[in-house]
């Protein structure tokens, strides 16, 4: 059923489809359908609105909204759909209700500017501000009756324009001017303060002339008290003008540019009449620029720093003697010297511990000697714990740590800290950085070696003189599941196989004694509780005296390899006894074939021809299938055949495979009960192939049962699987052989009737022709005697398919004008085939080299030609690719004729221009009906 379609009046919108959606009978409105035209235009227009829309409609004031309301509502959408108002909204209904009544009885339009509410949104009480319009919809007279000129509104549009972020915005604006005015108040007279009574002295000058417009208290106390105020500067202060400042002064107002000045020389009179002497500033000139940009005044600061001056100066000759003192101590260039604050901080170093840290003087006096810059991360806690020990202790025990040095180097220091003043320390410096470095590479080595160790994926462990396990990798321990400690000092002996541990041990007792290298298999017990192999080596190792300490050794699981050369073994033990039966079974036909022909060659041979014809074509039956046998399976393993699958009947793969068996379970004398069910049974497969499983199947239960035997052949259904049985009362399969009988050459060695027959690759094929078909394959047999049973597994098909029989297409019989060229170097091989194809009524000619076949071609214009690919000389490819160059000859059909039927040589024949690749012998049938189809396709035209 076609969904209804939605009206043109809510298109447009997500809500207008939620709109359609919603159930509208519990909110009175009734059908959407029923709808008063009234409330579909002004539902059209809001859900257009591209801003917040609501509608309240009818008495119970009933909501309807647009996508953008939907948005703004947040989580409280889709509950509020269809929902009276005052019930929905309960915390902002005394707001509303006045304004809807206003609406619905006085037809009053409502406008709200920045409208506080607290709304809940999304679950949530939430306070806000919102621009708000309140407009009645007029009714629809229709739904009134009588009452039509009561023009009562039918609803209330509402817009929503959310407000809160720009009214909270201009709150924070107007507080904002209203903080910053009085900060600037504050300001004003709290510089004015600070101006006063600030320590440091202070003045403004004004003008190109310099004039005093302010001074502090400082500044008068530096001058002598002095009348300054509205006088230029150097009027007031006469002595200062030969100080230089009144250059700077003049450069700062031209340029605008601050001035700085340390410890600047001033001359000034502080008392009145007095004498003028000299003081030391710290002073900059500050400019002060008008709204115009051009600076009008500059603000004078500085502080006096006479007392500093002359203390440094004290300090610095009271340092220099310090530096004489201590500069011969500090010379001896073979121990390092660091004097050290309260803090732990350098204050001086001498030459040797610069040339320690790669430093120089010129480092240290830029102050670069920083303990916490020189010390490496990984340090600090040390350092400070030396820090702390020297504090409480005024020493600190002799300690080692790393320094960076200036390159970023790391060198080792032996050090040792004695308090020397309440305010000083020394601290001696001793470089231990090669000592270090023997001792980690020591310790380096050893972890990599225990990194080694640890990482390879064979088992490592060590011994000691004694041969006593001192120490076993962690893939050892997961290997065996035995802990550490109790594989030492010799527990490692119960993990070894019994047969093992007396010749394993004897050897590793040997190695050690002679302290030689040690190689050895040997079978452990794992922590699975498996047996398996390994190859353990071990070599002696000494210590740097050159003392024997025991050996180090690896195990090496090789429990694949040994396996893989037990199978190699048995797959060379095999191949040989398959050469040996088909060696056999290659003369077994032939000793028939050649008593046979032996028999014929007699004056009255021609008599015993009704006997031996059927004689050799057994044979040479069986040696066919041998070979297509071989070559079945070779083109498997290389996986160079192609299935061709399509749905079949089950059935139909049966009764052929039972039509093409039947000759052999005739002669044996055989009785076959065939129950194939009713119900046909669809498989997906090639139906080459599969008629193929189930005859050798069937020929193999007639091969290996009495004369006079039964078979049975089932077919049924279990589940989504076809079951097919062929089960025989023939000889059985015994116990040891079932689980290898579907291997390569496999063959049960066994006298009696069907022993020792075939190569043992039948069932092999069968296997894995199954297999590429997603199918299974069974053996079952009580024993010998006692009969066997295979059973066939295949998935069924989903596609139902009808039986379809196919009557046997009667092929026409060659025509006299068909010309046949047969090249063979075999002159027998074909000659014999030359007569077959004539009997049929065919023109044949035959030539016994490629050289001859092109010969032959202008005069004899062939229509097929049987040519073989092994000629010496020019060989079938060869001749092949020479007729395929002459257009002339496009139309002649090429057949190979050959014994080479791998891929690879059909490849070759198709590349050289054959049409078809026929293996010897050939199914003469089918060469007849190859050649037949030939000339229905393409009749021959007469011979010129």
């Amino acid at each position: 059923m076609n969904k209804p379609e939605i009206p043109g009046w809510l298109r447009g919108s997500e809500m207008g489809e939620i709109i359609y959606a919603h159930d509208w009978t519990e909110s009175g409105l009734g059908s959407i359908h029923t709808w008063p035209s009234n409330l579909q235009i002004a539902l059209n227009i809001i859900l257009l609105l591209p801003s917040p829309a609501i509608l309240f409609w009818g008495p119970k004031l009933i909501q309807i909204y647009n996508d953008r309301c939907r948005d703004w509502m947040g989580t409280e959408h889709p509950a509020c759909l269809g929902q009276p108002v005052g019930e929905f909204w309960p915390e902002v209904w005394d707001f509303l209700a006045p304004v809807c009544e206003g609406v619905m009885q006085r037809h009053e339009s409502f406008i709200f500017d920045d409208q506080p509410l607290t709304v809940k949104r999304s679950g949530v009480l939430k306070e806000g501000f919102f621009k708000l319009t309140y407009s009645p919809i007029p009714g629809d007279a229709s739904n009134h009756g009588d009452n039509v000129d009561t023009g009562m509104p039918g609803g209330i549009l509402v817009t929503i324009n959310e407000t809160t972020e720009l009214v909270r915005a201009r709150a924070l604006e107007a507080e904002r001017i209203r903080l910053h005015g009085a900060l600037q108040a504050q300001r004003i007279q709290l510089f004015e303060e600070v101006f006063r009574n600030a320590p440091s002295f202070l003045y403004v000058l004004k003008g190109p002339e310099f004039v005093f417009e302010f001074a502090n208290e400082a500044f008068y106390q530096l001058v002598g008290h002095r009348e300054l105020l509205g006088r230029p500067a150097f009027e007031a202060l006469p002595e200062a003008a030969h100080d230089g400042i009144q250059h700077s002064l003049i450069q700062v107002m031209a340029s605008g540019e601050p001035f700085v000045g340390f410890e600047q020389p001033v001359k000034v009179i502080r008392t009145p009449g007095g004498q003028s002497e000299e003081r030391f500033v710290d002073v900059s000139y500050l400019p002060i620029f008008d709204e115009h940009g051009a600076c009008q005044y500059i603000l004078g600061h500085g502080i006096d720093v006479t007392a500093h001056v002359q203390k440094r100066k004290s300090a610095e000759n009271a340092l220099r003697e310090s530096e004489e003192r201590f500069r011969r101590a500090l010379e001896i260039d073979t121990v390092g010297i660091i004097f050290l604050n309260t803090e732990g901080q350098i204050t001086q170093a001498n030459d040797a511990f610069l040339t320690m840290s790669g430093l120089s003087r010129d480092d240290e006096k830029a102050e670069q000697l920083r303990c916490d810059e020189m010390t490496p991360p990984e340090w600090t806690s040390i350092s400070l714990r030396a820090i702390e020990e020297f504090k409480a202790t005024g020493r600190t025990t002799p300690y080692e740590k790393e320094f960076f040095r200036k390159d970023g180097s790391r060198w080792w220091a032996l050090l040792a800290a004695k308090q020397i003043s309440e305010h000083e320390g020394v601290e001696y410096v001793i470089d231990i950085t090669r000592r270090k470095r023997v001792e980690q590479s020591l310790r380096e080595s050893e972890a990599r070696f225990r990194a080694m160790a640890e990482a390879s994926p064979a088992l490592t462990w060590q011994v000691d003189v004694h041969g006593n396990k001192v120490y076993v990798n962690q893939r050892f321990v997961e290997m065996i599941g035995v802990a550490a400690e109790d594989l030492m000092p010799t527990g490692w002996h119960s993990i070894i196989h019994p047969d093992d541990i007396t010749g394993y041990v004897a050897a590793f007792e040997q190695a050690l004694h002679d302290r030689s290298r040690f190689r050895q298999r040997v079978r452990i017990k794992t922590a699975k509780g498996e047996w398996r192999w390994l190859e353990s080596y071990a070599l002696p190792w000494f210590t740097a005296t050159d003392e024997y300490a025991g050996h180090v050794g690896i195990s090496i699981d090789i429990t694949d390899t040994v396996n893989a050369e037990t199978a190699l073994r048995e797959t060379d033990r095999r191949k040989d006894e398959f050469l040996a039966t088909l060696a056999h079974e290659l003369r077994n036909p032939l000793a028939p074939i050649s008593n046979a022909l032996a028999l014929i060659a007699r004056p009255d041979g021609i008599t015993a021809l009704p006997r031996l014809l059927p004689v050799i074509n057994r044979q040479v039956n069986y040696m066919i299938r041998l070979v297509d046998d071989l070559l079945e399976i070779s083109r498997i393993t290389s996986g160079k055949i192609e299935l061709r699958p399509a749905p079949i009947a089950l059935a139909v793969v049966l009764r052929n495979a039972v039509e093409a068996s039947m000759p052999l379970i005739n002669e044996r004398g055989h009785k076959l009960s065939v129950f194939i069910p009713e119900t046909p049974l669809i498989v997906l497969a090639d139906i080459v192939r599969l008629e193929q499983v189930f005859t050798n199947l069937l020929n193999n239960a007639a091969r290996y049962t009495e004369e006079g035997g039964q078979i049975w052949l089932t077919a049924r259904q279990e589940g989504g699987s076809a079951v097919v049985s062929v089960r025989d009362n023939g000889i059985g399969i015994l116990a040891g052989m079932l689980p290898r009988l579907f291997d390569m050459f496999a063959q049960e060695r066994r006298q009696g009737i069907g022993a020792q027959e075939g190569l043992g690759i039948g069932l092999n094929l069968v296997y894995r022709l199954l297999q590429m078909h997603g199918g299974t394959i069974e053996a079952i047999s009580e024993g010998k005697d006692r009969g066997s049973e295979f059973i066939v597994r295949l998935p069924l098909s989903e596609v139902s398919a009808r039986a379809k029989s196919a009557e046997p297409e009667q092929l026409p019989s060659p025509t006299k004008g068909l010309r046949i060229l047969v090249v063979d170097d075999n002159h027998d091989a074909a000659e014999v085939l030359s007569m077959l194809l004539e009997s049929t009524g065919i023109n044949v000619r035959v030539v016994n080299s490629g050289p001859a076949a092109l010969a032959a071609l202008p005069d004899y214009q062939p229509n097929v030609i049987l040519m073989d690919i092994g000629m010496p000389g020019m060989n079938g490819y060869e001749v092949a690719r020479r007729i395929r160059e002459q257009p002339r000859y496009d139309s002649i059909t090429m057949v190979a004729l050959t014994g080479w039927g791998q891929e690879e040589d059909r490849r070759q024949s198709e590349d050289a221009g054959f049409d078809h690749h026929l293996t010897k012998p050939v199914d003469f049938k089918l060469l007849k009906e190859m050649i037949a189809s030939l000339y229905r396709a393409n009749p021959p035209p007469p011979a010129r």
